[in-house]
């Protein structure tokens, strides 16, 4: 007679088969590898068949993907039926798994983890930070409940709730000649030596293409994949960058760095919360949503600073957000490429949004190159 199989231990099925690796989703469930491979075993052992194909790259067998779906179709449901009982009593129980860019910042996110847990005692929440295409996958096949990013497409199975509009601002060194205005016109970066993001990120097309339909032309002189990077190079003196502005709120703070709004364009970074088109929807995870619209604010009145940004006002929330391209130019010049030598560069600059902050960044683990397309 078959036993019975913990939803713990199918959890941990599932994100083996999600993440490719058995260390991964050790590291997600806080478990040694090792348990993590005896608890897939025992799994295999009591339903007679191997459900991985062990050679690399990791992959499921045929029954696995059986097993995989039905798996994960069961533990879904189960997470409704909790939701769907806890109606009956006052409490919010649930856990709520949510994946995340790394600039979204950790530090916000810490802050509404903390109010999350006083309102709600009885939940759980799991946050965790990946690439942007990791947090759609992730949200898609069910790992993940919500998942925060940038720039954020509405798919048939998705659904997009926009949280923040972070106005792009010009990022100089404080002894840079642009350092001591109160706002700057697109044009004043024509032939100005340009730190860039790399050419993958969408916040790279998207200043590429605004920059261009201003007639602007950068000096592109350096391409990082992380915004914790361009900051260094910033600050270093190597050249100027377009930052969300909340993202160098501390070191505009401690006079490291300056921020200057433009004055003939009004251009933003949207990040959007989204989660599967599915019939109901957690209680608990309704109220985490609820919760990050509340935090939600949107900057509208900016100026020059070396103390961080003159006024914040609230956002409406959940409404959809509004870039006004202000465009881009060619971009011309040279930059560095993810080997560190050096490359020409024909195309606009910036892309999908690099790591938020310093720590963010050093979250993000060993230097650059690991940070890339967090954005």
């Amino acid at each position: 007679m078959m036993g019975i199989m913990n939803l713990d231990d199918l959890e941990i099925f599932i994100d083996v088969a999600v993440q490719g690796s058995f260390s991964k989703a050790a590291a997600i469930h806080d478990l040694a590898q090792p348990t993590i491979t005896l608890k897939i075993q025992a799994i295999e052992k009591q339903l007679g068949v191997e459900l991985f194909d062990r050679k690399r790259p990791l992959g499921l067998t045929a029954a696995g993907d059986l097993f995989f779906d039905g798996a994960r179709k069961l533990v879904e449901d189960y997470r409704v039926l909790v939701n769907s009982v806890s109606h009956y009593g006052d409490r919010v129980v649930g856990h709520v798994q949510v994946v995340a860019i790394y600039s979204v910042g950790l530090l916000k996110m810490e802050e509404c983890l903390k109010e999350f847990h006083e309102r709600y005692p009885d939940a759980k929440v799991d946050i965790r930070y990946e690439h942007p295409e990791q947090v759609v996958n992730l949200v898609l096949n069910g790992s993940a409940h919500i998942g925060l990013l940038s720039f954020p497409e509405e798919k048939r199975d998705l659904v997009v709730t926009q949280w923040q509009e972070q106005p792009l601002v010009l990022v100089v060194h404080p002894r840079h000649h642009l350092a001591g205005r109160q706002s700057v016109p697109v044009q004043a970066l024509n032939d100005e030596a340009f730190i860039a993001f790399t050419s993958e990120l969408t916040i790279r097309k998207r200043i590429d293409k605004w920059l261009r339909e201003q007639h602007v032309a950068v000096n592109v002189v350096r391409q990082f994949d992380n915004i914790g990077a361009i900051k260094e190079g910033v600050g270093a003196g190597s050249g100027i960058a377009i930052l969300p502005a909340p993202t160098v709120r501390s070191e505009v703070d401690a006079g490291l760095l300056v921020s200057i709004p433009f004055s003939n364009v009004n251009w933003a970074r949207p990040l959007g919360i989204i989660h599967r088109r599915q019939r109901a929807t957690p209680t608990s995870v309704q109220k985490f949503i609820e919760l990050l619209t509340e935090k939600s604010t949107v900057p509208h009145a900016l100026t020059a600073s070396t103390g961080g940004l003159s006024s914040m006002a609230p956002s409406t929330t959940a409404q959809s957000s509004t870039v006004v391209p202000a465009p881009a130019s060619r971009i011309s010049g040279s930059g560095i490429g993810r080997d560190g030598a050096l490359e020409n560069v024909s195309e606009p600059v910036l892309s999908s949004i690099g790591v938020s902050d310093a720590d963010a960044a050093n979250a993000a683990g060993a230097g650059l190159k690991r940070s890339a397309k967090q954005v």
